[in-house]
């Protein structure tokens, strides 16, 4: 197969992954949840559809990544830092992720930001709120910090270099840009999903391990959902 063919088998696996992740938000809990169990129930039939989209489509880029690869290597991100350099970095890249956050609210549209709301609004009772809180955090905080790592700053860029021949760097550009896709909810969001991808990207560009863009993801989902359910 040519490489254009090999690269649109790609997208497509990103565009099968995606209707997944649209399945899944029509599955996803509202916060007008009437009771405790129909939210976790919900979130649980939400969080597997998402899981199983993203196993499926890392299990179709594995088969075009070994069918079409040469004896040529991928390449590989460099330089390599000691761990010291990486949590510097991790840090920074945190810090810089919460500026941009920031100034986004302060110069788009802050209001409706923030009255963007993931906790249901009938459910006041404090034991059903810490019933919901695990929930809460698995999908909006755990789950997209570790397969969104995993798919757009791992698999989908090796893929494309592994079977396109694509540059590292050119390759977690065209992730970044497709991670934006995945975010929907007007420009803001979409603009703030492309730069966190691009810091998230450089961030494993030079630690060479998906640890620390992970750990980053996720502190950063937590203050985010922390600020939300408030």
């Amino acid at each position: 197969m040519k490489k254009s063919g090999i690269f649109c088998s790609i997208i497509i696996s990103y565009i099968f992954l995606l209707l997944f992740l649209i399945f899944a938000g029509k599955a996803a809990p509202s916060h007008v949840s009437s009771t405790a169990h129909e939210y976790i129930l919900k979130t649980v039939i939400c969080c597997l559809i998402t899981v199983i989209g993203y196993l499926v489509s890392v299990k179709i880029l594995n088969y075009i990544s070994e069918k079409y690869t040469t004896e040529h290597e991928q390449e590989k991100p460099k330089p390599k830092v000691n761990t010291v350099i990486k949590i510097l970095l991790s840090l920074f890249s945190l810090f810089l992720l919460l500026i941009i956050s920031l100034l986004f609210k302060r110069f788009f549209d802050a209001e409706s930001i923030q009255k963007t709301k993931i906790f249901p609004e009938a459910i006041s009772d404090v034991k059903q709120v810490y019933l919901i809180l695990p929930f809460v955090f698995l999908r909006n905080a755990l789950i997209p910090a570790f397969f969104e790592e995993y798919y757009f700053r791992k698999k989908f860029p090796g893929a494309l270099c592994s079977a396109c021949k694509i540059p590292y760097t050119i390759a977690l550009l065209i992730s970044s840009l497709l991670f934006c896709s995945a975010h929907t909810g007007g420009i803001y969001h979409t603009l703030f999903a492309f730069l966190s991808a691009l810091v998230l990207s450089l961030l494993f560009y030079f630690t060479d391990t998906l640890k620390y863009p992970i750990i980053v993801h996720f502190i950063y989902n937590c203050i985010t959902v922390i600020m939300l359910v408030q």
